[in-house]
């Protein structure tokens, strides 16, 4: 419905399926892109391996994603996970271990927590101001601990218990 409403249907195949198991031949994209994704999967390194299976040599992958942050502990629960056993954080060093591993290298990082915790601060205020979220908005998919979810995740980035990265990284031939 997005699509069509943007005018971009005739461009745009949606498919459904595993990260796990991508229904691709080897090399078949040029970039790949993951949001929020790699959080709920237990199984990175499997993660990874699939992605740079489909991309092409020297093919583009961008990730932005919630890590570790230096602190230890979890607040349940998250926009991400309701309980620790769907929640699979890794560190930036360890994210940068594991893209290695599956034959990236990794050209830029960026540490975006301080603009994650703006957006979510602003993001509670606004909601307190005006009596509750507005009628469109993630608290929909996220269900009703929304706000509790909200407010776990700026304590943490607070605390740097979490942080948010934004990775560019190159499949090696």
């Amino acid at each position: 419905m997005l699509t069509q409403r943007t005018g971009l249907a005739d461009r745009v195949e949606l498919h459904v399926g595993s990260a796990l198991a991508l229904p691709w031949p080897h090399a078949t994209f040029d970039a790949a892109v993951t949001f929020h994704v790699a959080m709920n999967i237990a199984d990175r390194p499997r993660l990874y391996a699939e992605i740079a299976r489909v991309l092409k040599p020297g093919g583009m992958f961008a990730i932005y994603d919630v890590m570790k942050g230096p602190k230890e502990g979890l607040l349940f629960p998250l926009p991400w996970a309701e309980t620790e056993e769907t929640s699979f954080l890794v560190t930036t060093g360890e994210m940068r271990d594991l893209l290695d591993n599956a034959g990236f290298e990794i050209i830029r990082e960026e540490d975006r927590r301080e603009g994650a915790l703006k957006h979510h601060r602003e993001r509670l205020v606004a909601q307190s101001a005006a009596g509750g979220p507005p009628p469109l908005g993630l608290h929909l998919l996220q269900g009703q601990g929304a706000s509790l979810k909200s407010r776990s995740m700026v304590s943490m980035l607070e605390t740097n218990q979490i942080t948010l990265e934004a990775i560019v990284a190159r499949r090696l031939a």
